[in-house]
């Protein structure tokens, strides 16, 4: 009776490696002892399996279960519940990662095409640019051809007046465009960044 004593005063501190040990003349006194040092064994192996188990979930190792052959009753029940919940943690994480490699694909495809669209539109105006630089000559030659023909040429200077006149235009709205593009590609790059770099620190 003092090692049943003993043993009960060690488990209720939460130590639960002490067994009753020694023989026993009284059978039920025997199968009390056989009882307690059961429920400590089931105990300390479903306290142990569940430590282990969710310690490696904590670590992202969702493949460590808690063995249930061998324990009885409740804590069968206990270590299946513990389990479902690992998997569906599991399930969880996985989602979570998948959801992550999407975001870093749509960020790299974003990328992608901005770089893309930028050259393209960066193309567009160095032709438009070439383009105006040629009409430019054109009126200009234009009003030498109109000063040579004197009065006769008095309608093809007009001309020309008005041809240089929509080249500064052209010029000034590229002068425009060029600008707005560049503060357009800037502040597009600073959202990149920030987005990549929030990626990055959650990861």
């Amino acid at each position: 009776m003092q090692s049943i004593l003993a043993v009960s005063r060690a488990a209720a501190k939460g130590d639960l490696e002490p067994r009753i040990l020694g023989s026993c003349d009284d059978p039920n006194t025997k199968e009390v002892a056989a009882c307690i040092n059961a429920l400590l064994d089931s105990v300390d192996a479903y306290v142990r399996e569940a430590g282990a188990a969710l310690l490696a979930a904590k670590d992202g190792r969702f493949y460590r279960r808690i063995i249930e052959r061998g324990l009885p009753g409740n804590f069968k029940t206990g270590c299946r519940i513990i389990n479902n919940a690992t998997e569906a943690m599991k399930q969880d994480h996985q989602k979570l990662v998948d959801s992550e490699e999407q975001r870093g694909h749509l960020i790299r495809d974003l990328e992608s095409t901005l770089q893309a669209s930028g050259g393209r539109i960066s193309q567009a105006i160095h032709h438009i640019r070439k383009i105006n630089q040629g009409t430019k000559i054109l009126a200009l030659n234009a009003k030498i051809e109109a000063a040579r023909a004197g009065d006769a040429g008095r309608g093809f200077a007009i001309v020309a007046h008005e041809v240089e006149a929509t080249s500064q235009a052209v010029n000034r709205v590229m002068v425009e465009i060029d600008e707005a593009f560049s503060l357009l590609d800037s502040e597009t790059q600073e959202v990149l960044r920030k987005v990549i770099n929030r990626e990055q620190q959650s990861a």
